[in-house]
């Protein structure tokens, strides 16, 4: 014989069956995100630490990240394909609130982590302080956001849990299980829970935003500024050889100048003593003939 709970059971598998054909596409986008994150941070692990030998300060932050993003998309897409497969099913209380402080406190970490490397990479760009940290520092620096992460997600498992959902069927109510919002948390609690990590998820992001935009303003000045450097050089060398040919051009200039007037007065000589060649001879033609010198003779007279 078939009790009521007999029935019930078969209603809410059904009701729970029809339900997981209508979250398919739902579903292997979930896989389809879980084989990405998989894929991607793994490839990024195995550049960063072995292909890598050359170690800084984000590589050392990002390998990290990938792990953690690693973690997190396994979580996260786990329990969203458990949760397409069990929407009015689910039963275990536990493994609900273990999932929902697991994928938070996962989820926070990545994001510090995210803002950790921003502000490090500020640092290092603007040169306020030593850039590089030591082991020390990366290792306090991971173990505090993992702390924080976890210390904010502890209301997860006060709030979340197993919760039960009326469902009718053929005027009937069944009660079926979602893992979500407990019954009976204090909505007041809830809401100040859930606006507070609101806030902080706006703030991360305009933190992010603010702080790339000072990096990206300071490599705009410091590239224009080696830019400058680079070029000057080159522009003064180029105006002492302008210089240079100027001053050669003027020395030719007044050399040739010198030339010419020396040329001139050698010619002004020359044609000076024609004329007066000229002149005299033509004084000799007209007295009768060239004067004949006389010779002083030792020989007598007589002779």
């Amino acid at each position: 014989m078939i009790t009521n709970g007999s029935h019930s059971n078969i209603y809410l598998e059904e009701l729970n069956n029809a339900k997981v054909k209508l979250l398919i596409p739902n579903t292997v986008l979930a896989f389809v995100f879980l084989l990405t994150g998989l894929v991607g941070n793994g490839l990024v692990l195995v550049v960063y630490r072995c292909k890598l030998r050359s170690k800084t300060d984000d590589r050392y932050f990002i390998p990290c990240l990938s792990l953690v993003d690693m973690i997190a998309c396994s979580i996260g897409a786990t329990y969203a394909i458990s949760m397409n497969f069990n929407p009015f099913n689910f039963r275990s209380d536990l493994i609900c609130k273990l999932v929902w402080f697991l994928h938070q406190s996962i989820s926070f970490s990545s994001a510090l982590l995210l803002l950790a490397i921003a502000v490090q990479r500020y640092i290092k760009v603007s040169r306020l302080v030593n850039s590089s940290m030591s082991l020390r520092s990366k290792r306090f620096t991971i173990t505090s956001i993992l702390i924080g992460s976890t210390i904010i997600s502890v209301p997860c498992l006060v709030l979340y849990g197993r919760d039960e959902v009326l469902l009718k069927n053929e005027n009937r109510t069944i009660t079926g299980y979602n893992c979500g919002t407990v019954p009976n948390v204090n909505q007041k609690f809830l809401f100040g829970y859930s606006v507070t990590l609101l806030l902080m998820c706006l703030s991360g992001i305009f933190a992010l935003i603010i702080l790339y935009s000072l990096i990206l303003s300071k490599i705009f000045k410091q590239e224009s500024f080696r830019k400058k450097n680079f070029y000057r050089p080159d522009k003064q060398s180029l105006s002492d050889k302008e210089q240079h040919s100027s001053e050669n051009t003027i020395q030719t200039q007044s050399s040739n100048v010198t030339d010419a007037d020396y040329s001139v007065d050698i010619s002004e000589s020359k044609t000076t003593y024609i004329d007066s060649t000229t002149t005299n001879n033509q004084q000799q033609n007209m007295q009768g003939g060239p004067a004949i010198k006389g010779n002083n003779s030792n020989v007598p007279s007589a002779i």
